[in-house]
């Protein structure tokens, strides 16, 4: 939602039929994590989403955090329908409606994609959006449940699923592509406005702005499991940019969580 927002402008029609969505189906939503999300947000992603909250908030009458002011003559269209959630790429959703709207989900969520891990609490508030008290709290609940065991490594605890298995049989199907979205997000918002620039430098400036590019997504690609080229120095790198690039974006529209060739 707060990507959608964000490139708006650029397709209104997206984030109008978006709006509609949250309109109706705002239940779904953690106010909690888009707090936490919206802590370090860029000022213009914190502008544009103002708008949308805002508008979302007027037409259902909910109070989603960092609303500012509501978009211009819009109207509801009505069209938004809710699929069944037995679909794979609905496990998100699947999931509230079957656990609540809170911490619990997402740590079930985080251990259903990554069934093998031991995670200590500091990682699992990072990768669910909730604070590290609230995490303890659901572990512990998912602890006397038997879902969840908990060890002693070093001085803290760690959490692993009793059995991995037990989980998904319960839960349904589940998508074969489970990305870290924040993470893509980000990724995404670095090539677009570098795109967005480039009609505005000269080719050493660009250049500049695309080696800080790169430099700026290596966690986030790293968390996706892709990896870069060997990007060329000075203003070598624009062509090898533009075309790895415009391959990556082309790929991720198919379903495709692949980076192209590194040559």
């Amino acid at each position: 939602m707060v990507f959608t927002s964000l490139i708006g402008s650029s397709d209104p029609r997206l984030r109008d039929e978006a709006m509609d969505w949250c309109i109706k189906n705002g239940r779904y939503v953690s106010m909690a994590r888009l707090r936490h999300l919206l802590r370090d947000v860029a000022p213009d992603v914190r502008e544009s989403w103002g708008v949308f909250a805002a508008t979302v908030n007027a037409e259902a009458g909910l109070t989603w955090p960092g609303a500012t002011s509501q978009q211009p003559a819009y109207r509801a269209t009505n069209r938004s329908r809710l699929r069944a959630f037995s679909e794979p790429s609905l496990i998100e959703l699947r999931l509230r409606a079957m656990f609540g709207i809170g911490a619990r989900t997402e740590v079930l969520k985080f251990f259903l994609f990554h069934q093998g891990a031991t995670v200590a609490l500091r990682s699992l508030a990072d990768a669910t959006l909730y604070t590290k008290r609230n995490v303890a709290e659901a572990c512990e609940s998912l602890v006397q449940a038997e879902i969840l065991r908990r060890r002693a490594i070093a001085n803290r605890f760690v959490f692993s699923l009793e059995e991995p298995g037990a989980l998904s049989t319960f839960v349904g199907s589940v998508p074969t592509v489970t990305p870290d979205w924040s993470a893509l997000f980000r990724v995404v918002v670095t090539i677009l406005d570098t795109g967005d620039q480039s009609g505005d430098r000269n080719e050493s400036a660009l250049a500049v702005q695309v080696h800080q590019a790169t430099r700026s997504m290596a966690t986030e690609m790293d968390a996706l499991g892709i990896r870069q080229p060997d990007w060329q120095r000075g203003v070598g790198i624009l062509g090898q940019w533009f075309a790895w690039t415009s391959e990556l974006m082309g790929r991720l529209a198919s379903g495709v969580l692949e980076g192209p060739s590194r040559k």
